[in-house]
């Protein structure tokens, strides 16, 4: 399962104005995680081991991709939602800036429900 994780980036269309609408920069593409996912924790760890590990590579491949194309001082932005959901608000109460220089994955990690996220490169 490790070996078969990994992200896919997809351009999106004219049809994601409403998606858009959550970012401050004009270059906004789909990003989801392919036999992994974005958030680990550690009773994922302990009952299910293959899976944390593509969950794993999946999130670190993400931010490897941000360090590669991200040049000193360059800020990506995360938003999650549910297909069908972009229109609704983001939950500025999960609001959160990581900076890549310091950020340790640690034993918990994830991507919440309507989250929006500044990476600092």
């Amino acid at each position: 399962m490790e070996d078969a994780a990994g992200i896919y980036i997809q351009d999106l269309g004219p049809w994601s104005g409403e998606i858009r609408g959550h970012f401050t920069n004009p270059f906004v593409y789909q990003i989801a995680a392919n036999w992994g996912g974005f958030s680990v924790h550690p009773n994922l760890k302990e009952n299910f081991p293959e899976q944390y590990k593509a969950h794993v590579k999946c999130i670190r491949e993400l931010f490897d991709l941000m360090k590669e194309y991200g040049s000193d001082h360059e800020q990506f932005e995360l938003y999650t939602c549910w297909d069908g959901e972009e229109k609704q608000r983001k939950n500025e109460k999960l609001h959160k800036i990581i900076d890549l220089k310091t950020f340790q994955l640690g034993d918990e990690f994830e991507l919440k429900d309507k989250q929006y996220i500044v990476i600092k490169t």
